[in-house]
């Protein structure tokens, strides 16, 4: 097996199809595949760093191979099995606003660069756990607090203002309103 050395390596229609497996709704699916070929042949800049391709062990894979399932961890975190907090409608949230806030705030280039950053920053704080694979447990984490950080942003947002961000966030990208 020849060794990723680049994220535009892995912009395969099969990968995606399998990195997709156990999505039933198919908007998800699409959305999803449509984001992995973004990913891999828009922003795969964001990781060149030579650490992306490092095995710290001859067991493990490299980090560039965990990018695609992270993002699939992150999207399903924020379209398919979302915070509580926002699951439900209020009496004065009763179209659940809060939830739409929330899914715009998921941005695949800013989530990237997030993802890279935090990754380089962070990469050997686990190195002590021996039996773990401290490359996906990372990027487990990250996605955590990338999620833990838009949840704090959303719910910080008052009730009267959350429309007006809405509608924000929908023209800076061209979206309807």
């Amino acid at each position: 097996m020849s060794v990723t050395k680049s994220l535009v390596e892995l912009d395969n229609e099969i990968l995606y199809s399998a990195l997709c497996g156990g999505i039933n709704n198919p908007e998800d699916v699409k959305h999803l595949k449509d984001l992995f070929k973004d990913a891999t042949t828009l922003h795969y800049d964001l990781f060149t760093d030579p650490i992306f391709f490092e095995k710290k062990d001859t067991d493990s894979n490299i980090v560039i191979e965990y990018v695609l399932p992270t993002l699939k961890r992150a999207y399903s975190k924020f379209f398919i099995n979302t915070p509580g907090i926002f699951s439900t409608s209020t009496y004065q949230n009763p179209v659940n606003t809060r939830l739409e806030l929330y899914q715009l705030q998921f941005n695949l280039r800013e989530f990237l660069e997030f993802l890279s950053d935090k990754f380089l920053k962070n990469y050997d704080k686990l190195n002590d756990f021996e039996n773990l694979d401290t490359n996906s447990e990372i990027l487990t984490l990250i996605v955590e607090d990338y999620i833990g950080s838009k949840v704090s942003y959303v719910t910080s947002v008052p009730v009267d203002e959350i429309q007006k961000e809405i509608r924000d966030i929908k023209l800076s990208r061209h979206l309807s309103i």
